[in-house]
């Protein structure tokens, strides 16, 4: 019995070539015929071809009919060639050969030579369904489609918006009464401190925020209405407009009957000078309760002034702060080094300027955090037990559970909701404030009908200051500083700040203006220390600084008060970066100016910019007349060749104070 087949040569597999040769010959025939069948039924009348059976010897000639149907005047050299490579040497037709050849286009499944050149030849151009040379199947007409929208949540498609504006609130003489009752949810210790700085009625935000923040602390801190989780809130409002004082007022009247201080808020801001802002008025407000507030925010990192603040009680660490106001990398250095910082008491999470803060969530601070409050320190006295966030069911509310509250405040907050969901929000609810008009009386029909259409289309602008002159100004590179003087020489600008892009043109712009003389100016760049800069917002507030230098760290949440004009030396990057520069003038309902300086190349880019936001119709290009600086070219020109000896001498200067430091280490 055999284990297997040997095939054996029997000397019959030429005879089993050539039979497969005829085979695949045949079925060429029969697939060209009936390929040349369908072109001659779709050819006009007029155009037919009669295709006559094939035999063997005219199957090639058939095939290369194509390639000769040119023109009806080709002379016989051509046919006689042609015909000659159809044959072979002793005048046979050559099929072995040719049978190859067709073998492999057909195997390889494309069309023939001929079939081609047969196919350009009978496409109809006036044909409307012919596009481009191809036969367009279905229907071959252009269709209208509807523009998608964005599919966003339902709490950031449909905000609560602010509807009252900050000059209507100003003007209208008859909302006194109606102030006075809007202000009387908060106590009258915190009523008699607003009267003494000047604020008898709430602004936009507040007097929307704090009713729905108070309503959640209604029955206490512990748990939200009915005990149940209390839902985060995003709060979306221009520059100026109250949101620092929006969230300090009911912080401070929730946690003022407290008995055990504990770290109960903590406020994250981007930067140390902002920090700094918010703890001055948390502190002024907390004055005469026994409320204790702190910052973390010193540029070098010390845990003693927060240690100061802490008791030791049977080799324990008890916090006596309860509001804490911090910048996320020195926060996050509490949290993981100082003995017994407990956060397990935490009630509010403040985020100001989150759309900076989202920023910063790659370093994981707001992660850092949320563990803390969920995990005691190991050296904390009396820290409270607090189980991690779930799903909301029956077997997690038989009891009330202590939760985390997050307030979020920005003018430029995103309606990203990738980025959003890095903030972990809990049922989120968003307060946005679009800036409404008066109806007209001649349309007042249309006029409520675009009102409703600007509210729409809320969520997709970011929020503006409400009113306050804009304008643009093309010019060179060359004109820029000569613009600068001009206004400030000539049109008697006062209280200027000026924004540009990096710190070395902010320096150099200062020595510059300083070297011409006849203007008080200063600088403010992070290259000053914390107490120096706070020297210079004093005088600039006094009126004792004309023209104020400043790099973009002055433009985020920067309360300043007295700013008139808001120069952008340099054209901002991005639609966020001019929203908070021209921010820090027109805050509370005052009036300002905003200009901006403009290369030819960039006017096309700050177009763009602000029709996204819907203000491009607003700004008006301010035309300068060229002759009037002409009296400013020579001056400048001396002040100019003093720089680059000035930028050497300080250069040696700081030179000589390493080469002195180092000598000391």
């Amino acid at each position: 019995m055999s284990l297997f087949v040997v095939n054996r040569f029997t000397g019959e597999e030429s005879k089993t070539e050539s039979s497969v040769k005829e085979d695949r010959l045949k079925k060429l025939k029969e697939e060209i015929t009936k390929r040349k069948e369908q072109r001659r039924q779709r050819k006009e009348p007029n155009t037919n071809i009669a295709v006559s059976s094939l035999s063997d010897q005219d199957c090639h000639s058939v095939q290369r009919s194509g390639k000769r149907k040119k023109k009806s005047g080709e002379d016989e050299s051509f046919d006689s060639a042609t015909e000659h490579d159809r044959k072979g040497t002793h005048g046979e037709p050559s099929v072995e050969k040719s049978v190859e050849i067709e073998d492999v286009e057909h195997l390889e499944g494309l069309p023939h030579a001929s079939e081609l050149n047969d196919e350009s030849e009978t496409v109809n151009h006036d044909d409307p369904n012919v596009i481009g040379g191809f036969s367009v199947l279905g229907n071959f007409q252009n269709k209208d489609l509807a523009p998608v929208k964005r599919a966003l949540p339902d709490w950031l498609a449909n905000p609560s918006v602010i509807k009252a504006g900050l000059k209507r609130q100003k003007i209208d003489r008859d909302v006194a009464r109606e102030s006075e009752s809007d202000m009387a949810i908060l106590d009258e210790d915190l009523r008699n401190k607003l009267q003494k700085n000047d604020i008898s009625r709430f602004f936009p935000v507040q007097k929307t925020f704090i009713p729905v923040l108070l309503q959640d602390l209604k029955y206490g801190t512990f748990g939200g209405m009915q005990g149940l989780r209390p839902r985060d809130i995003c709060v979306s409002a221009p520059t100026g407009s109250g949101k620092t004082l929006a969230f300090v007022l009911p912080i401070i009247q929730s946690l003022k009957c407290r008995t055990v201080p504990h770290v109960r808020a903590v406020v994250v801001l981007p930067v140390r000078d902002l920090a700094e802002q918010v703890y001055a008025v948390f502190k002024q407000y907390c004055a005469g309760t026994s409320l204790k507030v702190s910052t973390l925010s010193s540029l070098k990192l010390s845990f003693e002034p927060f240690m100061s603040k802490m008791c030791h009680l049977e080799g324990l660490y008890h916090s006596l702060v309860d509001i804490l106001v911090a910048t996320p990398g020195r926060l996050v250095d509490h949290i993981s080094s100082t003995p017994g910082f407990d956060l397990t008491h935490l009630r509010f999470l403040v985020i100001d300027e989150a759309d900076r803060m989202m920023e910063d969530i790659k370093h994981d601070w707001l992660s850092m955090l949320e563990t803390s409050v969920v995990t005691p320190s190991a050296l904390a006295y009396f820290p409270l037990k607090r189980s991690p966030s779930g799903p909301l069911n029956i077997s997690r509310h038989i009891y009330i559970i202590f939760q985390l509250q997050k307030l979020l405040f920005s003018a430029t907050l995103s309606h990203n909701p990738e980025k959003l969901q890095q903030l972990n929000l809990f049922m989120p609810c968003l307060l946005t404030s679009v800036v409404m008009e008066e109806p007209s009386q001649s349309h007042p029909q249309s006029s409520k009908s675009d009102q409703k259409e600007k509210m729409e289309g809320a969520e997709d602008k970011v929020s503006l200051i409400i009113f306050f002159q804009e304008y643009f100004v093309q010019c060179s590179v060359s004109e820029k500083p000569l613009l600068i003087l001009h206004f400030l020489h000539y049109l008697k600008f006062r209280q200027v700040l000026c924004f540009t892009n990096t710190l070395e043109a902010t320096h150099r712009l200062y020595l510059l203006v300083k070297l011409y003389g006849g203007i008080r100016v200063c600088e403010f760049s992070s290259r000053l220390q914390g107490e120096k800069r706070k020297k210079i917002l004093k005088k600039f507030s006094k009126g004792q600084i004309d023209l104020l230098i400043c790099s973009d760290a002055m433009a985020r949440g920067m309360d300043i008060e007295n700013v008139k004009f808001v120069i952008s030396y340099d054209h901002p990057p991005y639609l966020t970066t001019y929203i908070h520069r021209v921010g820090r003038t027109a805050r509370a309902g005052k009036a300002g100016t905003s200009v901006s300086f403009l290369e030819k190349s960039e006017i096309f880019h700050f177009k763009k910019m602000m029709r996204e936001s819907g203000k491009w119709p607003k700004i008006q290009e301010m035309k300068i007349n060229r002759n009037v600086l002409q009296p400013l070219v020579e001056p400048f020109r001396k002040s100019l060749g003093q720089l680059s000896s000035a930028l050497k001498m300080e250069r040696k200067k700081k030179a000589r104070v390493n080469n002195k430091h180092a000598d000391q280490g």
